[in-house]
């Protein structure tokens, strides 16, 4: 089985070893005190949901995990051609709830969901969770999907209110059938590690899973990156 405790670790100390160029804004990280068997009586019994194993196993490991980074005033980092100064994208955000504030509908009102969206897009909406509340500004999230059984499997969507991540205006509940990524909660948190939570990852693994155009910032992060880590060829994300 993963363990998720130390790839979790992993990110917070490579951001720790890069004290030259980096500093942690926020980090809040706790292991989990519960067994996948409590977390999935309490799920059941609290929200009459189900959660696939895989999920069971991660909330066993990790109860919540929140980081943000930054790049220091006095970085010693060459700059990519064209930037006069760092790129305002160039940071880190995760953010990993725990999953019972996860699961109710009323903590998402006019956060990720609008009371005056088109009824038939609110329906659906109501129905995703948020995994990875990487961006609140813009409702910036990788989310769980409620099927009609009331069960939720490890598959990860990632939706933006106005950010376009992967909705349009027209999408559906078969549209979201038909556009599930294939993205598996251990894929995730693996593409976490590799990346460190940098925070357009995943617009970008959108936009290449989708056959689009590569995204323009790709290029900066492959030189900003490879020089704060060991750096990850994103055009094998997929």
């Amino acid at each position: 089985m993963p363990n998720y405790i130390s790839q979790i670790e992993k990110i917070v100390l490579d951001i720790k070893t890069n004290e030259d160029n980096l500093k942690i804004d926020l980090i809040n990280f706790s292991e989990s005190i519960e067994t996948k068997e409590e977390i999935a009586s309490s799920c059941k019994e609290l929200f009459n949901y189900s959660m696939s194993d895989s999920l069971l196993e991660f909330y066993s490991q990790i109860q919540s995990f929140e980081l943000q980074w930054s790049i220091k005033d006095s970085h010693s980092l060459t700059l990519f051609d064209g930037d006069k100064n760092l790129p305002n994208l160039l940071y880190g955000s995760i953010k990993i709830n725990p999953w019972w504030q996860i699961l109710p509908e009323e903590n998402w009102d006019n956060n990720i969901w609008f009371l005056d969206d088109d009824p038939s897009v609110l329906e659906v909406e109501k129905k995703l969770r948020p995994f990875d509340y990487f961006n609140s500004d813009l409702s910036g999230s990788a989310c769980f999907y409620i099927d009609s059984n009331n069960h939720i499997s490890d598959e990860l969507l990632f939706f933006s209110h106005e950010g376009g991540y992967c909705f349009s205006k027209d999408y559906s509940e078969s549209y979201i059938n038909d556009m599930n990524s294939g993205l598996r909660l251990e894929k995730y948190i693996g593409i976490l590690v590799k990346t460190r939570g940098w925070g357009i990852w995943q617009r970008i693994y959108e936009s290449m899973k989708r056959g689009m155009k590569k995204e323009g910032n790709m290029s900066r992060y492959n030189h900003y990156m490879s020089q704060l880590f060991d750096n990850y060829d994103f055009s094998k994300i997929t």
